[in-house]
């Protein structure tokens, strides 16, 4: 029998179904974020200053940013940024979905060096966690997603779904010891 002291960490993460942005969609999002609605430069202007001399590209960005809910107007000149143009920004990603939020629980070393890679184990929950351990930091998008995937395959974001946010919950964790 194999035991490992670990740390049983709740967490909270967002999904949503995702397109990644193009350089269209950068810099578009860009220009309404930079210059003042009523004072931004068409689309001939930006394609131009960017050395591709196709507005087309642009135009065709820009029926996509607005049928996404980007931004807050189809006229590229009065247009804000809606939410979604800042997460667009922020991610990456156009987002072409809603959000939506999931909660698991996982299992990691407590030296923070791995996750427990096991679909099936035993665990014995010991005390709550005091303090976030000095690897907290370190937990991202990419280890929480490689634990997914041994404990809980289930729960993995479907084909097209990104994580957008995660949310660890340090004042809900235990110390444990699993065992297999």
């Amino acid at each position: 029998m194999t035991e490992l002291n670990c740390i049983e960490i709740p967490l909270d993460y967002s999904v949503a179904t995702c397109s990644r942005a193009t350089p269209f969609h950068w810099a578009l999002l860009t220009a309404v974020q930079t210059f003042p609605a009523g004072d931004r430069p068409d689309f001939a202007a930006i394609a131009e200053r960017l050395h591709f001399h196709e507005p087309a590209f642009l135009a065709q960005a820009w029926i996509e940013l607005c049928d996404q809910a980007a931004v807050t107007h189809k006229n590229f000149n009065q247009a804000e940024l809606h939410t979604k143009g800042h997460e667009a920004l922020r991610l990456g990603y156009l987002l072409t979905s809603e959000v939506n939020t999931r909660r698991v629980t996982l299992v990691f070393g407590a030296r923070g060096d791995r996750c427990v890679e096991r679909r099936e184990f035993d665990l014995i929950q010991g005390a709550r966690l005091r303090t976030p351990p000095v690897w907290a930091d370190a937990l991202d998008i990419e280890r929480v997603l490689t634990a997914m995937s041994f404990q809980m395959p289930s729960q993995m974001p479907a084909a097209g779904e990104r994580i957008i946010e995660l949310k660890l919950r340090w004042a809900e964790a235990h110390e444990a010891v699993a065992t297999w």
